[in-house]
């Protein structure tokens, strides 16, 4: 990341309309955080509703995640890491001779 801002900075410096490259990070920044948002609910959409201590847990992280946008991404991310446990992974036998694992299916 730090590459990447400094490759930015650098054009920034020795364009002579500085504006190209800012948009482009001004694109770039809001479109990993979608994509980061997207990875989140589509694992809240994943889970079962057992995997959650109470009843109508997974219906309330869909509204957080949908309302509170700007935000809930880190929240669910931070409650995930917290409370659910990570998915297994096994050993997948032709990649044995790599080292290589993959997740199991569930």
């Amino acid at each position: 990341m730090a590459v990447i801002l400094c490759g930015i900075l650098f054009s920034m410096m020795s364009v002579s309309s500085p504006i190209l490259p800012f948009m482009l990070a001004i694109l770039i920044v809001p479109g990993l955080y979608l994509r980061t948002w997207r990875d989140e609910f589509i694992f809240l959409m994943g889970l079962r509703d057992n995997d959650f201590p109470g009843r109508n847990d997974k219906l309330i992280w869909v509204l957080v995640l949908l309302v509170f946008a700007s935000v809930s991404a880190w929240l669910f991310r931070s409650y995930r890491l917290a409370h659910l446990p990570e998915p297994e992974r096994s050993r997948d036998p032709e990649a044995d001779a790599a080292g290589a694992t993959v997740p199991s299916p569930s």
